[in-house]
């Protein structure tokens, strides 16, 4: 399935189609299962209201995701998870955490592709990934990036660019991006690959927990001056388990240090690996499992009437802890002490 766009092009506003004609630049060099497909586009005349003459519109044609978007999804999969729970209340609920590295790896894996052809994205936030289901909507998502007005290539020598702010949502973006000289006043810093990587650092830190990092994401001066003076995230492992190796990879994506980041390609090649690990100690754990003599003595199989059954009251005690089921007895009981 494919969704047209239609975009009416205002001749007095030249920044915007000048934004707009680069994102269809950009896609048309683009050829990844996690990025999103561009057919075709055109300019053509269309009359964009009931009322008025026919003006210059641009028609991009591009793949159509069914998911809608990351933040979307997570928020989503929350509630769905818990719809008992009273409204206005704290949902303790987070995305699994094997379903959140297979969301993760592909996010790395399509911005790993954007790097080896030298574009730099600024402006990744879970809005800008599209998820895209199979028919039966039983598999996990596939991850599409997308919004490519703000980025740029790292052939343009970024040092001669006029810096006049940090682009891209506040929240995703890397601190050196607010650094100013004290002398001029002037930002110091441009956006690079290791810009794109804190933000995709914050991604996953909001995969996690659901939230970002910061006391006030309403007020712009407020989070600015906190993303200014900030020296290191650490990874809140009180609330949620969480893999040892995967905190050690969130915190140096979220280094203050631009050069301590890890690369695209390293991030998908830790998490391939972290993710085989994983399914290699759940197969040995199943397995261990089947070879496990039981506890349980030996009974005869019966035959139980009807009425029998109606008299016999069955109670499942359950205690989960971290999502294990740790605990399980079974207590049977007849009514009327009989």
């Amino acid at each position: 399935m494919h969704i047209l766009n239609c975009l009416f092009l205002p001749g007095e506003d030249y920044s915007w189609l000048i934004r707009i004609l680069k994102e269809v630049h950009v896609l048309e060099t683009l050829k990844h299962p996690n990025i999103i497909v561009y057919k075709h586009a055109w300019i053509e005349y269309h009359k964009v209201a009931n009322f008025g003459p026919q003006v210059p519109c641009l028609f991009v044609l591009m793949e159509y995701a069914n998911g809608g978007n990351l933040e979307e999804y997570v928020k989503s999969e929350i509630i769905d998870s818990f719809p008992l729970t009273p409204p206005n209340s704290p949902i303790p609920s987070f995305l699994p955490e094997n379903e959140l590295l297979g969301l993760f790896l592909a996010i790395a894996r399509g911005l790993a592709h954007l790097h080896h052809l030298g574009i730099i994205h600024r402006d990744l936030k879970p809005s800008n990934l599209l998820l895209n289901f199979d028919r039966d909507k039983i598999t996990r998502p596939n991850v599409l990036i997308t919004d490519f007005g703000e980025c740029t290539n790292t052939w343009i020598n970024l040092q001669s660019e006029e810096r006049t702010g940090a682009t891209g949502t506040i929240e995703f973006v890397a601190p050196e991006l607010f650094q100013k000289d004290l002398l001029t006043g002037k930002l110091t810093q441009g956006h690079s690959e290791k810009t794109d990587m804190w933000s995709l650092g914050m991604i996953l830190y909001f995969l996690y927990f659901n939230r970002l990092p910061y006391t006030n994401t309403e007020d712009i001066d407020i989070l600015i001056s906190e993303l200014s003076d900030i020296w290191s995230i650490k990874v809140p492992r009180d609330q949620r388990p969480i893999n040892p190796k995967m905190v050690v990879l969130l915190e140096s994506l979220l280094e203050r240090d631009p050069d301590m980041r890890p690369s695209a390609d390293t991030i998908v090649s830790q998490i391939e690996h972290i993710i085989k690990d994983e399914s290699m100690d759940n197969g040995a754990v199943h397995k261990k499992a089947r070879r496990m003599p039981s506890l349980l003595p030996r009974t005869r199989s019966v035959v139980i009437s009807p009425q029998l059954i109606q008299r016999l009251q069955a109670f499942i005690n359950l205690e989960i802890t971290y999502g294990f089921v740790v605990n399980l007895t079974f207590s049977i009981q007849l009514r009327n002490g009989r």
